[in-house]
Order: structure tokens, then C-alpha cells, then sequence
């Protein structure tokens, strides 16, 4: 982060929004193709933010068409491109047939208009007519084959013809300045301006035909895939009679929900509306909002903050960030059954939003939907909150005790989820666990396992039990996309090490929420010692973030923000704890 970068007041008059429009005129018909994205982003909030920033401008008609999930017959997925005056792309997946393809091509070609965000730029590296339509792109396997970097060299465009593919540092506000004043989108914007928390993407390549650099942004080589160079992240293609407007801003993280700076950001907001206004109809009609950020001020709509601590309820468990920002916990209240609840925060304060649940306990939001274990069973609950059994307890291969935690798995395609096995078993008449060199704890049984459930309810064990594991209690995803687990008797907090589950250095008794951030950092919850530790992912030296807690359960890693949303169970209470060093 930037530390002299100065927020900027949301502004929350519609007056304010660049959606103002001076008179009335006939809105354009503009196609969202969304529905896959690579392991590295989250396209069901990303379409989402889209297809609402398009409407804000209210000068679209937006239709949104979803393709068949990832390994299924794309041969029915047949857009009527020709209804539409422009399409914007969020898809980075399977192939769609060579007969979509080629009606794609000729939409473009006879004047169609296109929109290319972020991720959609790495998507179909072997379609030429696609990597002339975006003149550059990353990833995929693109090399110099595929054409040269694009550069901002002396005043104008260079073709660097040298060898590298595409890079990123880590997301970071960075500035981002005008390279064609006077072209519809970018005129009356600001020379330069500071763009909020995003990656830069860099190296790009490609055909780079007919493409003009409309703005670019650079990483300082002392950053880590920092190019020194000014990289295009906003840029005008030709390709036949059509336009096409490609940035690359806007990414999203495959646990990321909204707010995400890099999508809230004004200047993201703006330029995604003037690009796809101008892709539409070769011109933009758009006024610049007063609150567009300057070269050293960012600028990221946002509503007021919810105050934490904040009380939701008996026996809060597990909290996640959905539908609308807003976040979820799942309260198991008391013993009886039905009386467990999924509550609601957002700005407007705490309210119950579905009901009738034992005792549900982890939660995750994947899918438009949130997902929930509660005993033997799994929830799904729309935006509605209206709950349906997802999965119960004899579509498992394995006799289920007690689901606890759930996690998002790295492709956004499933979710895992833990089954402690038999608790009973790990405590004595105190209800205290018992001391690791008891006669008792000898005779926990090995009855807990890791469960992997894909997005059509099919389970598949993803680990079997194990004497390291007893009594899994959290579960994560690393940045390598493999499973961490805490094993809550043990105090175990195993990660994927060549191919095993490797337990780190110290015992975390009690051990709950696990998580790492994308700087390698581990976090973990012990419920039983009211603590949270952030672990250094190569010493793994540990330091208490928060100590003095009834029971630190299962918590939600707000990376954006620098902070655990962190559920005491036993207070009923919800902390937001900090996690900067």
C-alpha cells in the first residue's frame, strides 16, 4: 500500500456517480460473457461488479449469458453476438467451438464492439483472431511466437521483440497515466492518476495490430517482477470495422469478495463505462465524477465502515464476506435442534438471514451462495435466504460424526470440508482436552478426515485419517493450492509439504481457523486458548495477534483490509483483529 495515498470521500449522491447522463438517449445492448476463470481469479464476483458498474452508467441494457462450467460441452454455448452492440468478455476457460469462434470473429469484424478485463486477456492463447482482437496478452504459454511486448518509449509506442512472458508484482496502488489525451476515453481525464490495490500486469504480447496505449502504469525493477517499464494497461484495437477497449485493472482474487479496491477503485469504475460506451458506439458521452482520483490521491467508493466488536448472537462460529459486501456468520445459539441461524452484517446492522439449522458451523461464500456444514449435512442459501440441503450425510463414502470447517478450494469449483470425527472422545468431565501423554489420549480414535465436495454435491475424501490429524477442526487452501489443516486434539497445524501433510514447528491446541495470505503468512485460531498466531511462512516464528479470548474460533481473512473478521464464540461477539507486522 501506498502510504501517503489519501482516500478520497465516497460520494454517495447518484449525482455523483459517472453514471449521470445530461438527457435522455437510447441505451446500448451490451453482452456479459462470464461463467470460468483460471485458479487465480473469482469471476462470479467480478461479473457481478461488472455487470452493476455497466448499469450505473444507465446508458446499457445489460444481459449476462453464463458458459458450461469448466469440462463441460461448451458445443451449446452459441451467443446471438449480432444482438448486441458490444461484449464484454469476462471468460478465461475452456475453448468454445470453432463455430462460436468464427461468429465471434465476424461480429467483430462487421463492427461489433469488444471489452476485454483483466484475467479475460489470458484466455484462448492458440485462437489467433482472438489475439488480434486484444493485440496483447499473458499467460497461457505465450511467448515471443506470439508476437512483441508493447512498450511506452520516448514519447510513443515501442514493439520490444525480446524474450519474457507475463509478470505481475504483488497488487499495490500504483499510478497510471495518460498516453492519449485526446482520444473519447480517456479526454478530460486526469493526466495522471492513482489507480487502488491491483496488479500490474506486465510483458504482455502479442500481434499488437491497429493497438493504440492509452494509459500505462509502471513497477519500480526493486519490486519483486517489477519491469521499470511503462506497461499499457489501457488500450484501443481495431480489428476490422470493430473497436475494441482492453484493460487490464480489475483483479479479483479467487477469495475475494466484494468490496476489492482494485474493482471499487473511481478509476477503474469510470474507464470500464467509457470503454465499453466507446466500444458500443465509437464515442463517449460520459462526464468525469468530481470524485475521480488525482495523481496522489486514490479514489474507492465505499460505503461507512461497520464498527467491530459486534454482538450477533449466542455461539457465533464462522464468519465469511457475500452477497453485497455484507458478511455472514453462522450462530449455533443453543442445544436444540433448529434453532441455529445464519445472521446478516452490513451497514444497516445485524439481522437474522435464514433459519432453522442444529448447529451450523463453517461457512463459505462460492457461487453466488453461501455454503454451510451444520452436524452431517451441508447447506447452500441463496441471496434470498432461502436454505436447501446441499449434501447430507449419505452422499459421503464415509461415516460423517461431526462437519466442522469448510473452505473454498483453489479453482472456486468445490469446497472441503472437515469431519472431526468422534469428539466425545478428546475431553474429560471438565470438558478440558486431555494431556497429550494421558492413558485417554491414547485411546482418541482416528475417525477424522478431510472431505472435498465439488459444485453438483460430489463427495470424494481428499485426506484420510491420520495419527497427526486427530480431530481436524480447520481448513485451508495454500497458495499453492493444496489443503492446510489444524488438528483441534493434537494441536497440529499441518501443511503440504513434498506431497505430506507436515505438521509446523509447536502444538496450537485447540486449533481452529487456519489461513495464509499471499504473503506467505499463516494464521490459525486455537478455540480453546482464546488466541489467533500469525506464523512466518519460512521461520516459522509465531506472534499472538490476540490473546484473552473466551474461545477464537473460525475466522475470515480479510487481506484487503489487513485484518481477521474473528468470531468468540463464548462472547458472542465478532473482532476484527489486525494483521499488519
Amino acid at each position: 500500500m501506498n502510504p501517503l495515498a489519501v482516500l478520497r470521500p465516497a460520494l454517495v449522491l447518484v449525482v455523483a456517480l459517472s453514471c449521470c447522463v445530461t438527457k435522455a438517449q437510447e441505451k446500448s445492448e451490451v453482452l456479459l460473457v462470464t461463467g470460468q476463470a483460471s485458479r487465480y481469479h473469482n469471476w462470479q464476483i467480478q461479473s457481478s461488479a461488472f455487470q452493476r458498474i455497466l448499469q450505473q452508467a444507465g446508458i446499457f441494457d445489460i444481459h449476462v449469458v453464463t458458459a458450461p462450467a469448466a469440462g463441460e460441452d461448451m458445443s451449446t454455448f452459441s451467443p446471438h453476438w449480432s444482438n448486441y452492440a458490444a461484449v464484454v468478455v469476462d471468460y478465461d476457460g475452456d475453448e468454445w467451438s470453432d463455430a462460436t469462434k468464427k461468429s465471434f470473429e465476424n461480429f467483430v469484424r462487421n463492427g461489433g464492439g469488444v471489452v476485454v478485463v483483466h484475467g479475460s486477456d489470458n484466455a484462448f492463447p492458440k485462437w489467433n483472431e482472438y489475439n488480434e482482437m486484444i493485440g496483447i496478452g499473458g499467460w497461457g504459454g505465450r511467448t515471443e511466437a506470439w508476437g512483441p511486448k508493447v512498450r511506452w518509449r520516448d514519447g510513443k509506442t515501442f514493439l520490444d521483440e525480446s524474450a519474457g512472458t507475463a509478470v505481475h508484482p504483488s497488487k499495490h496502488d500504483f499510478l497510471v497515466v495518460s498516453r492519449a489525451p485526446e482520444h473519447p476515453i480517456m479526454k478530460g481525464l486526469p493526466v495522471a492518476w492513482l489507480h487502488a490495490n491491483d496488479e500490474l500486469c506486465s510483458q504482455l504480447r502479442g500481434p499488437a495490430k491497429r493497438l493504440t496505449v492509452l494509459a500505462t502504469a509502471s513497477a519500480a525493477k526493486s519490486m519483486r517482477n517489477g519491469t521499470g517499464e511503462n506497461e499499457p494497461i489501457l488500450m484501443a484495437i481495431e480489428y476490422g470495422k470493430g473497436r475494441v477497449f482492453h484493460t487490464t485493472l480489475g483483479h479479483v482474487g479467487p477469495k475475494e469478495t466484494e468490496p476489492v479496491d482494485s474493482i471499487s477503485c473511481v478509476g477503474f469504475t469510470v474507464t470500464l463505462q467509457r470503454g465499453t460506451e466507446w466500444a458500443a458506439t465509437g464515442k463517449v458521452t460520459q462526464k468525469i465524477p468530481d470524485d475521480f482520483p488525482t495523481s496522489d490521491q486514490k479514489s474507492v467508493r465505499a460505503g461507512p465502515e461497520i464498527k467491530f466488536p459486534i454482538s450477533v448472537g449466542q455461539n457465533p462460529e464462522s464468519i465469511t464476506k457475500g452477497f453485497s459486501g455484507n458478511y455472514y456468520v453462522t450462530v449455533m445459539n443453543g442445544a436444540e435442534l433448529g434453532d441455529g441461524e445464519v445472521v446478516e452484517i452490513s451497514k444497516e446492522g445485524v439481522r437474522v438471514f435464514a433459519k432453522g439449522f442444529d448447529q451450523p458451523k463453517g461457512i463459505v461464500f462460492l457461487d453466488n451462495h453461501l455454503y454451510f456444514s451444520d452436524v452431517t449435512r451441508v447447506w447452500k442459501v441463496d441471496e434470498h435466504g432461502n436454505a436447501s440441503v446441499f449434501v447430507d450425510k449419505e452422499a459421503f463414502p464415509k461415516e460423517v460424526l461431526y462437519l466442522n470447517d469448510v473452505a473454498m478450494d483453489a479453482e472456486g469449483q468445490g469446497v472441503y470440508l472437515t469431519d472431526m470425527g468422534a469428539t466425545k472422545f478428546m475431553r474429560n468431565e471438565n470438558g478440558a482436552l486431555w494431556p497429550l501423554g494421558s492413558k485417554e489420549a491414547t485411546l482418541v480414535p482416528q475417525k477424522g478426515r478431510v472431505y472435498h465436495v465439488d459444485l453438483k454435491g460430489r463427495v470424494t475424501v481428499a485426506q484420510d485419517s491420520s495419527p497427526l490429524m486427530l480431530n481436524p477442526n480447520g481448513v485451508g487452501v495454500d497458495n499453492n493450492g493444496d489443503i492446510m489443516v489444524g488438528a483441534f486434539f493434537l494441536g497440529n497445524f499441518l501443511v503440504k509439504r513434498d506431497g505430506k501433510l507436515t505438521p509446523l514447528t509447536g502444538r496450537l491446541r485447540g486449533a481452529d481457523a487456519v489461513e495464509q495470505d499471499s504473503k506467505g503468512n499463516y494464521y490459525v485460531s486455537s478455540w480453546t486458548a482464546g488466541k489467533v498466531w500469525r506464523i512466518d511462512g519460512n521461520t516459522e516464528e509465531s506472534t499472538v495477534l490476540i490473546d484473552g479470548l473466551r474461545s477464537a474460533a473460525d475466522f475470515y481473512l480479510e487481506e484487503d483490509n489487513e485484518r481477521l473478521l474473528l468470531p468468540d464464540m463464548k462472547a458472542g461477539l465478532i473482532y476484527a483483529v489486525g494483521t499488519g507486522e
